[in-house]
């Protein structure tokens, strides 16, 4: 059996989508995707919200739309692929983990109303209408054959 990795993403952009050129051409974005956790404190004997960053890419013909398409603010969900990689800068070795985006869906534009249901999930805006309205709002984000830039240990900006 193959091994899975897959990863579901909940949040709000915290920075704009940047988009770069790999030297074969290929245009990559990357942004950063807060998202929200909580544990009980039971010193405090209270829920405690912790806010975790996460490092998105996108690699592909897909990137410049979601430059386009996606700011700061904007809540989404992500599905993608996690992928540490490590690098040398100035004698120092550094560990990132990167998401690599492979579907992305607009959940509300920065300053709308997002509700939480019952159930945890974004719901509607309470007005009965579902998150971006009629719109088709979900993005798939094509399999980039390149192998996402592995010959260089991936993207690096």
């Amino acid at each position: 059996m193959r091994n899975t990795n897959v990863c579901f993403i909940h949040g709000r952009i915290g920075k704009d989508p940047e988009v770069r050129f790999l030297p074969s051409g290929t245009p990559v974005a990357k942004f950063s995707l807060c998202s929200n956790d909580d544990y009980f404190d039971k010193k405090a004997g209270r829920w405690v919200e912790v806010a975790e960053w996460h490092d998105c890419v996108v690699v592909g013909d897909f990137a410049e739309k979601v430059a386009e398409k996606y700011q700061r603010g904007d809540v989404v969900n992500i599905t993608c692929r996690v992928k540490p990689r490590s690098y040398e800068k100035n004698g120092q070795k550094f560990k990132v983990v990167e998401m690599y985006v492979q579907s992305m869906e607009l959940i509300a534009k920065k300053g709308e109303l997002v509700r939480q249901q019952s159930n945890g999930h974004a719901g509607s805006r309470g007005n009965g209408q579902p998150q971006g309205g009629n719109e088709q709002s979900r993005d798939e984000v094509p399999a980039y054959a390149g192998g996402y830039g592995d010959e260089d240990g991936g993207p690096a900006f």
